[in-house]
Formats: structure tokens, sequence, C-alpha cells
């Protein structure tokens, strides 16, 4: 048994400890992946700026160093296409034809579609430049439209340039020019230098191929001076491929010796292949041939025709043509007659193509898909409308019934308010009349009984009583009478009130009111409340605390309102004052419907009653 568990416990620490080695290596595995990731995204990084300075060599060791690592298929994307475009420059078309095939399948796969949109303009430069025309207008074809679709500026310019290269090469000035346009303007409005540098040489080489060499000439050297800003060997030589070739067709000498010195040192920096520096090649073979230079010019047209295969800068056609007038002018005339033969024949393979065909084929597809495109946008935009139209109804329904419900509630708690206030006044009439009641029952009722008695006996006292009574009867008449404020303040109507108690009782009654009290425009209801306190207080003063003495006084503390009724308290009689009732419940209510905070006190000599209230 102790046997059996103690294997058990083996097999479990086996488990675990394999577990924990499983954990720790794919720890270690996913750091090693982090850090290759970071590693090979470096050399990316600098392997773009050795392609941008010229070092297309040192740019595809870098490369090539960090597609070996285990990388994100993103960064092998972007290497991928970054090595294309270096082999491209070298003037290496063939290799550079090999990555794309794989680079762009790969890229598209991974939804990467910048690459994508770069390596299909490299790839179109790549067969053009070994003259397969049909294949560089396939990728031309898919890369633009994939940029108009994802409304991709940037490549959308830089295919336009690719394309406008293309017509000026078929003479097809038009569309060549109307390309060139778009990419310019499209990359003004996107501020992109590079790309509207380019378009803008690619309009001087149309206006060159077209013979207007003097507008090439003056549009060029425009904006010459951006491009040396640049420093970008590539685009320099671009530039000055055009502007060179005008110069020499109008025989102006200096000039092209003077721009060919930046054309050298542009050269220096770039491989001996690439597209730059065979095109001046051919211009200095141009200018041999107008130097009367046939030797040194046919050693040039020769090693250019020699890199045809690989980088074609000259339709092959016109490399014949040119070979065979410096052979005819080297006197070697069997051999100029051949080459200007395969001139011909090369030049009627071409007009014999379907590539005209195919190019016009092409611009309608654009046309109608840029159609498509704006129909497409116009639409997009025409739903975001209908939307934020919708959106607006919806808000302003919201918002009006918000209003609804907030007038509903605000019509709710006047009405209330209003109920409120009358039931107030219903309560306060009721309690007028129990209080009124009371006073009849228990004061002149049984004074008037008192009086049969009296008179019986005592007719003096009895004379005594009817006078009471007759105080009374007319008190409570008084209190009846509701005060108005047409034509008299609310400080007259007390200051009369306290007079008449005054002559009636021979209590002294003696009003305080302060002139800011005085000066208060206070609404009727509230009015009547405090005089109907005043009253009140007033009369259980007399009628229970036997005062000679009550002072009356009214002012303003702040933003509240303050009434303050003292009275003296007869040491003749019990106190009855303090005693619950009907008086003190009356004044209580008066009280809650001032909203006031009410304050009652006796100290033996003095009943206090204040109320403190919101004016």
């Amino acid at each position: 048994m102790k046997q059996t568990i103690h294997h058990r416990q083996q097999a479990i620490f086996t488990y675990i400890f394999l577990l924990l080695s499983s954990i720790a290596f794919l720890a270690a595995c996913q750091r090693d992946n982090c850090k290759d990731e970071k590693r090979a995204y470096s050399l990316f990084l600098e392997a773009v700026n050795y392609n941008a300075d010229g070092d297309k060599k040192q740019a595809i060791l870098l490369i090539d160093s960090a597609l070996n690592m285990n990388c994100a298929d993103t960064t092998r994307s972007w290497l991928t296409s970054e090595k294309l475009t270096a082999y491209t420059d070298l003037g290496k078309m063939r290799e550079a034809i090999e990555i794309g095939k794989k680079g762009i399948p790969f890229a598209e796969k991974i939804e990467d579609y910048d690459g994508m949109l770069a390596m299909c303009g490299a790839m179109g430069i790549c067969y053009r430049r070994i003259g397969e025309l049909d294949s560089s207008l396939i990728y031309y074809k898919k890369g633009i439209q994939k940029a108009i679709k994802s409304e991709n500026a940037e490549y959308e310019i830089y295919l336009y340039n690719c394309i406008s290269v293309l017509f000026n090469e078929q003479k097809r000035f038009r569309e060549a020019i109307e390309y060139s346009d778009k990419a310019e303007s499209k990359a003004i409005a996107i501020n992109d230098t590079i790309e509207r540098l380019s378009a803008h040489a690619n309009k001087g080489a149309i206006l060159m191929r077209q013979g207007n060499y003097r507008k090439s000439v003056n549009s060029l050297t425009s904006m010459w001076n951006m491009v040396k800003q640049t420093n970008y060997n590539v685009l320099t030589l671009k530039y000055l491929s055009p502007l060179l070739k005008s110069y020499l067709q109008l025989g102006k000498a200096d000039s092209v010796a003077f721009y060919l010195t930046y054309a050298n040192d542009a050269c220096r920096n770039l491989a001996p292949t690439s597209n730059g520096v065979l095109g001046i090649l051919e211009i200095k073979a141009d200018l041999l041939g107008q130097q009367k230079k046939y030797a040194e010019q046919w050693l040039l047209l020769d090693s250019i025709g020699r890199l045809a295969g690989t980088n074609l800068t000259m339709p092959k056609d016109k490399l014949l043509a040119t070979q065979a007038r410096c052979l005819n002018n080297m006197g070697k005339y069997t051999q100029a007659y051949q080459a200007m033969q395969k001139a011909y024949m090369k030049s009627d393979s071409l007009k014999q193509s379907d590539i005209d065909k195919q190019l016009s084929e092409f611009n309608i597809k654009y046309k109608t898909l840029e159609k498509e495109m704006l129909i497409e946008k116009m639409n997009h935009e025409q739903s975001s409308l209908y939307i934020r139209i919708l959106w607006l109804i919806l808000v302003l329904i919201i918002l009006l019934i918000a209003i609804l419900v907030i007038l509903y509630r605000r019509k709710l708690d006047r009405q209330r308010a209003e109920l409120s206030e009358k039931t107030s006044y219903i309560n306060g009439v009721e309690n007028e009349r129990k209080r009124l009641a009371k006073e009849l029952h228990d004061g002149v009722c049984n004074d008037i009984l008192a009086v049969n008695i009296m008179m019986q006996t005592n007719k003096e006292e009895a004379e005594r009583l009817l006078k009471n009574v007759g105080h009374d009867v007319r008190r409570l008449s008084h209190e009846l009478i509701p005060p108005r404020f047409d034509n008299t303040s609310l400080a007259e109507l007390i200051v009369s009130f306290c007079q008449s108690v005054t002559a009636e009782n021979g209590t002294i009654v003696k009003p305080f009111i302060s002139t800011s009290f005085n000066a208060q425009n206070l609404p009727d209801g509230k009015a009547i409340e405090i005089y109907r306190i005043i009253q009140e207080c007033v009369s259980n003063a007399i009628k229970y605390g036997y005062s000679k003495m009550i002072s009356v006084t009214l002012d303003i503390c702040g933003k509240l309102g303050s009434i303050s009724i003292i009275n003296d308290l007869s040491p003749l009689h019990p106190i009855s004052q303090d005693k619950p009732g009907i008086g003190k419940d009356t004044l209580k209510m008066r009280a809650d419907a001032l909203q006031a905070e009410l304050d009652i006190r006796n100290d033996g000599e003095e009943y206090l009653v204040e109320l403190k209230f919101q004016l």
C-alpha cells in the first residue's frame, strides 16, 4: 500500500515538474520572440535609412538578417517590400520580380495593404524596365484599384506617377499628363513633397518627349531648388534626366555641363545598374554624339544595350535606332543597317502588340472605377447625412419630450401648490370656525349664562359681564372680517389693530415695525397669515395671560422676516397661556403655511412668540 502511494507521489511530482518546465520554456520562447521582433523592426528602420541614402547593398544585408529572425508577419511584409525597392533601385529587375511574386500574396494574406501597394508599384516598374509592359500594366491596375478602394492617398499618388511614366513611354501624352496632374494635386493636398516633385518631373519628361523643350526646361527649373533641398539622389536623377535632354536638344552646352555636375554627384551614391544612373549614361551618349565622339558614344550605348535584359531604361526600338546612327557615323554601314532593321522590327512588334489596346482598356476601367468610387462616396455621404438627420430628429424628439415632461411637472407642481394653498386655506377657515365656536361657547355663552344668574343676585356684576360679552362679540366680529390690502399696507393694518385693541380692552399694545420691513411688498396670502398670527397672539395674551402690556415687533434679519410678540404675565391669575388648545394649534398651522420657524418661550414674567420666515 505504502509503495503504491509512493509511486503516485512520484508521478504527481514528475507531472508538476514537466508542467513548470513547459511553462518556463514557453515564457522563454515568448521573450525570445519579443526580442527578435524588436531587433527585426530596428533593422528594418536602419534599412529604410540606408535605402534612402543610396546604400542599397547595406540595406539588403540588414533586411536579410531581419528576415532570418522570428519577426511578426507585418514586419516581414515591410522588410520584403523594402528589399524589393532596393533591388529595383539597383537595376536588378529579375531578382526584384521574384521577390515581389512571393511578397505580394503574403501581404494580401495578412492584409498588409500598404506593403502590398508598395510592391505592386515596384513590380510595375520592374516589368516596364525589362520591356514586359503587359505584366507591368497588370500590377499597376491591381495596385490602383486597391489604393482607390482603401482610400490610401499616399500609394494612390505613387501609382499615378508610375502609370504616367508608362503612358508617356507609349506616347499617349494626354493620359500621361492627366495622371501626373492627379498625382501632383493629391500630393500637394497631403503635403507629400517627394511625390509632388516626382509628378512634376514626369510632366517635364512628357513635354520633352513631345518636343516642347523650352516648356520642359521652364517647368523643371522652376522647382529645382526644392529638389536640391530633398537631398534624395533617386529623385534628383529622375528630375535631371528630362532637363538635361531638353538642354541637349536646345544646344545649351553650358547648361548641360552645369546640371551634369549635380547628376554625377548623385550617381556616385547609386548602383551602376540603377535606373537613374543608366538614364544619365543615355544622356552622356547623346552628348558624345553631338560632340562627334562616336567611338566613346558606341561604348556607352553598347553597355546600355547589354544591361537591357536587366534594366531597360531606353525603349528597345529607340536604343537600336540610336546605335544604328552611331555605327553609321563611325562608317560601319552594314552593322548600322542591321541595327536599323532590328529597330524597325521592334517598333513594328510594339505597334502590332495589344499594349496600346490594354492601355486604353486600363484607362477606361480606371475612369469607370473612379466614377464608381465617386458614386459610392456620394452614396456614403448621403447615407451619413440621412443618419445625421435621423439622429438630429431623434435628439429633437427626446428634447421635445423632455420639455413636455418638464412643463407637465411644473404644471403638476403648480396645481399641487394651488391645491395645497386651497387646502391650507380651507383648513385655516375650519380651524378659525372651531376657534370662534369655542370662543362663543366658552366665552360668550358662559358669560350670557352668568348674566342670567347675576341678574337676580348682583345687577352690577351682570352689567360688567354684559359689557364683556359686548367686547368679545365685537372682537370676534373684527377677527371675522378679512384684512384688505387694496389701499392699506400690512404695517398700517397692524398699527390700526393694535390701537383698536388698546382702546377697547385697556391693554397697551405697542407695534414696532422697522422701515425695512415696511418697505417689503409681501404677497397678499403671506400678509394675511402674518396679520392673523398677530391677531391670534394678541387675543391669547389678553384672554389667557391677562396682560397689560404687549409689544408687536416686525423686522428683517438678512433674507428672513421676523415677527415677535411679547406680553407680560399677570401675577394675580394662574398661567393658562401655556396650555394646549385651538389657539396654539391654529398658530402652528399658520406658521407652517408661512414655512416659518416658530419659537414659543415663557420665563415666568414674559411670554414670547417668535417666527422667522423667508421673504
